[in-house]
This record gives C-alpha cells, sequence and structure tokens, in this order.
C-alpha cells in the first residue's frame, strides 16, 4: 500500500531537481526566493493607522456600563 501524498511529494521533488539542475541548484533557486521575500518584506510596509476618536453612541455605552 502506498502512500498517495507522499508519491506526489516525491514527484514534485524530483521534478523541482530537474528543472534546477540538482540539488545545488534548486538550493540557489531557494535562496534566491528567501531574498526576493526579505526584500519585500523591508520596502512593504504598512502605514499606521491613526487612532480612531470615541464617537458619542460608544461614549454612551462605556458611561452607560460602570
Amino acid at each position: 500500500m502506498t502512500d498517495v501524498i507522499m508519491e506526489e511529494v516525491w514527484k514534485r521533488r524530483e521534478q523541482m531537481l530537474q528543472k534546477h539542475g540538482g540539488m545545488e541548484g534548486l538550493l540557489k533557486h531557494i535562496e534566491k526566493l528567501e531574498a526576493q521575500q526579505a526584500r519585500r518584506g523591508k520596502l512593504i510596509t504598512k502605514p499606521s493607522r491613526p487612532k480612531r476618536k470615541a464617537t458619542t453612541a460608544s461614549k454612551r455605552k462605556t458611561s452607560s456600563a460602570k
């Protein structure tokens, strides 16, 4: 009995190894992807959002809850 998921994993691994010319080529490709991801993380930042002021309705809720 074979594990279908493991068969697929091994198949994909072999395809990637062939595409990138072996283990060293695959590792270089992964390092390149990691470097791109790191650059994206540093360049793309979310601007901080200003805090919202409480509305009259929310003030009423908090004061009535006391």
